[in-house]
């Protein structure tokens, strides 16, 4: 049988690819994604993602909550003490949260000594006020459980990365590069998203400050 669609000049595509074409175009539009080509490489890639539970658009860095059941916009991770997700939009209240947490234990740990006899008479303080030394050694855990939270939250603010990109960077594409020693070694880690301490902290600030408080109803990523 006669070629339908003859291409007499095989260096251009036939009008077979060009629907193909056309019709990729509007799958990705419908979808809300982003095509980018890298000159580099020559590889494409999209900027959103279909989150297989929700159907729907997911833009970079947004990950789904199985807890809360929505997409996240920017998914920094899920609070088992607020019951809530942190992403865009609350990031900056729960690392506010985080450091007034921090100074509260602190304070409350500086009280006890004082009430106790100060820390120079902490050892037989300790012994005369069971209570209160019970009290102490509680709010003393809980500062460094808060100074371990603020110290990461602030490094991750600082290079640009959130909680569950530190943990599970391997996963996405665009944290990997291939191992300098070649193949058949794990990739390494690079973050595109690192601007410089300075330059990360205000994108922080902006981005937060834009949505925050986040407003609240049923639609994701709000």
């Amino acid at each position: 049988n006669p070629n339908p669609n003859p291409n007499p000049n095989p260096n251009l595509p036939s009008m077979s690819d060009e629907r193909s074409g056309s019709s990729s175009s509007r799958n990705s539009s419908r979808l809300g994604g982003k095509i980018n080509s890298d000159t580099n490489t020559g590889t494409t890639s999209t900027t959103h993602n279909l989150c297989h539970t929700c159907h729907l658009p997911r833009p970079l860095r947004s990950k789904h909550c199985r807890v809360c059941g929505v997409c996240v916009d920017t998914m920094d991770h899920h609070c088992v003490f607020t019951g809530n997700c942190v992403g865009s939009g609350n990031r900056l209240l729960f690392v506010f949260m985080v450091y007034s947490a921090l100074l509260g234990h602190s304070l409350v740990c500086h009280c006890v000594v004082v009430t106790i006899g100060g820390y120079h008479n902490l050892p037989n303080g300790s012994e005369e006020h069971p209570y209160l030394s019970a009290l102490l050694a509680f709010h003393t855990l809980a500062t460094a459980f808060m100074l371990a939270l603020v110290v990461f939250h602030t490094y991750a603010i600082s290079v640009n990365i959130t909680t569950n990109e530190f943990w599970n960077w391997q996963r996405y594409r665009h944290f990997t590069s291939p191992s300098p020693f070649g193949r058949g070694f794990p990739p390494v880690f690079r973050n595109p998203f690192d601007k410089g301490v300075a330059a990360n902290w205000r994108e922080f600030l902006s981005s937060q400050l834009s949505r925050c408080p986040p407003k609240l109803g049923g639609a994701h990523f709000s």
